[in-house]
């Protein structure tokens, strides 16, 4: 970035406060691909919607996939789409013998219900069909449910049980006449005696608000759910209504891991992401889109200030103080907002960029390395967590290193080669193969370490590329200052080139960047990125967005708050409003979404 002095007192920030949707990241895992609803239905809705999914598929006899090698080819099928867990609804109670431990594994998660059973009469009931349900005595019948349901918790391996407390249609209209204290805790105890998540059923509302807040005291943690029929079903409506009621936050949910992690390629000049192009087939305008990887710069997502006497700048207007884990929590929350417009990308670096957008000093304290270049851990868990939820996703972070103004707080370059391993280490231990290494933030700004500047950088791209685990690496790179054309050496070392637009007002010499970095002495075939770039006009048919993708390069959006602007303006300023709130944003992720066809 050049640097100018634009300093914003907090007095000018509006205290309006960015309201959120939602209380914590939504993910509805109990969503079928039935009737109607494709596999590509659920993706536009889920985009639509801004809830994420967990595709299931009904394993068992008389049910769409009844061997291990229907598993292997769903989920070989679900491999193109990272942003949905994939978990396996088991039918009956035969569904253990059926499938192998090896295959049950290769789900993200296991569910079941007790909706199918056969009764001390041999008669199997399918209870969500009234002539398939067999009640000779409505209590007698209720007593062998409540034990069939704690049977299933304690023998069959699960994560969550699901359709919770259904009842039978000749039944249902006397819900708390059948779900006694007595039953409701018969339940509970077995879903917390072998660590079984309950579902909140969006479908048939269950269970009660009585029963969430009896499993709430006892620890139980809860899942959202709906089992569609088809695609016609709301977002999550009564999970929602029992949060706020029952007083539920993120943390009494249970959240899978996903087996199926996010992986990106690069092959010549395209990105891929789990061996898909991006943005398949996507032409606008007669420019190709695929094979791009748009972005914006939201490298303060895990920003804090160690110096107490600087700390004070970065309070919230509505609470007055600041608050690194509300910033990164908030972060979190609107990532999939953000790639649901098709940004498949952001910036996030280790010390974060200018928190007033541009300035000439930075007295503040925000960097994730200690002088010797060891990582701080609060920094790096709140890292973890946004790795985590793009890795989610099916997003590329851009992971920056190093920020002028920061990299001075590691003292000689050994801490700088220290650095680079640790944080190499740290994602290795944690399986991210979605991240892109960005050496420094614009390598050709007074930097204090030699070997961040433009003559020596690419020794540190050539270190990253030497690392590896099991025969995978990083890709890497480094970026340079607004128009500014990479050097030779960086060209060659690089796995992608990251360029920046500040300071290119006028979008054609957009365009001739594009051109004059592929011509530098080195370059072979290979992605060029603008990540950074703070001329918008939208609005506009020719802009330095539009200007990039002619150029069939990448582009990231670069916001910051000027002056007078209020709170929801700006994704570099502290603090940040991470929502899609203000004007510019809004023109920006309209443009994207239109551009990719998300």
């Amino acid at each position: 970035m050049k640097k100018k002095i634009l300093f914003i007192p907090l007095l000018l920030i509006s205290s309006v406060i960015l309201s959120q949707e939602d209380p914590f990241p939504l993910i509805d895992l109990h969503v079928h691909t039935k009737a109607d609803f494709t596999i590509e239905k659920a993706l536009q809705k889920s985009r639509a919607e801004h809830i994420q999914y967990g595709i299931a598929v009904n394993c068992g006899i008389g049910f769409p996939v009844h061997s291990g090698k229907q598993i292997d080819s769903f989920l070989l099928g679900m491999r193109k789409y990272p942003e949905f867990f994939v978990g396996m609804q088991a039918e009956g109670r035969e569904w253990v013998k059926i499938f192998s431990k090896e295959s049950i594994a290769k789900f993200d998660y296991v569910f079941t219900d007790a909706m199918t059973f056969t009764d001390s009469k041999g008669r199997r009931n399918r209870i969500w069909i009234k002539d398939e349900t067999w009640i000779d005595d409505e209590q007698k019948f209720m007593d062998y449910l409540v034990r069939t349901i704690v049977k299933i918790m304690n023998e069959e391996p699960i994560n969550i049980y699901v359709n919770p407390t259904f009842l039978p249609e000749q039944m249902a209209g006397r819900y708390d006449l059948f779900w006694t204290d007595k039953r409701m805790d018969a339940v509970i105890d077995a879903a917390k005696k072998n660590g079984i998540a309950i579902e909140i059923n969006n479908r048939y509302r269950i269970p009660s608000e009585k029963f969430i807040l009896r499993a709430k005291q006892a620890g139980i943690k809860f899942t959202i759910g709906t089992n569609n029929a088809d695609s016609n079903f709301g977002r999550a409506e009564y999970a929602l209504e029992m949060i706020k009621k029952c007083g539920l936050t993120e943390s009494d949910f249970w959240k899978p891991v996903k087996k199926n992690r996010t992986v990106v390629t690069i092959i010549d000049d395209k990105f891929y992401i789990n061996g898909e192009i991006t943005y398949k087939g996507r032409y606008w305008k007669g420019n190709r889109i695929e094979g791009l990887l748009m972005n914006s710069r939201m490298v303060q997502g895990i920003f804090d200030d160690l110096n107490p006497e600087t700390v004070h700048r970065w309070a919230y207007p509505d609470t007055k103080k600041w608050d690194p884990e509300r910033n990164t929590s908030e972060f979190i929350l609107n990532m999939k907002k953000w790639a649901d417009h098709g940004m498949l990308s952001f910036t996030v670096n280790l010390q974060g960029g200018s928190p007033q957008g541009y300035s000439r000093e930075q007295p503040w304290h925000n960097s994730a390395f200690l002088a010797d270049g060891n990582l701080r851990p609060e920094y790096m868990a709140r890292l973890e967590r946004i790795l985590n939820r793009a890795d989610e996703l099916g997003m590329v972070p851009i992971l920056g290193l190093f920020y002028f103004g920061q990299d001075e707080r590691l003292k000689g370059e050994a801490a700088i080669r220290n650095a680079v391993d640790n944080v190499l280490n740290w994602l290795f231990v944690r399986g991210y193969r979605n991240i892109l290494i960005e050496i420094n933030n614009e390598a050709n700004v007074k930097y204090d370490h030699d070997i961040l500047k433009p003559e020596r950088v690419h020794e540190l791209i050539d270190l990253v590329k030497q690392k590896n685990r099991n025969g995978f690496r990083f890709y890497a790179g480094t970026s340079f200052g607004g128009g500014f054309i990479p050097v030779p050496d960086v060209v060659k070392s690089s796995d992608f080139i990251l360029i920046h637009g500040n300071g290119v007002s006028n979008p054609d010499n957009i365009l001739s960047m594009v051109n004059k970095t592929r011509a530098v002495a080195g370059y072979t075939p290979k992605p060029v990125l603008f990540n950074e770039d703070d001329h918008y006009d939208f609005d506009r048919e020719w802009n330095n967005l539009t200007a990039a993708v002619k150029g069939y390069a990448s582009w990231g959006f670069f916001d910051f708050r000027m002056n007078d602007e209020p709170f929801e303006c700006g994704y570099q300023s502290v603090p940040v409003d991470w929502g899609i709130n203000s004007a510019r944003k809004k023109a920006f992720f309209a443009l994207l979404k239109e551009i990719t066809g998300y």
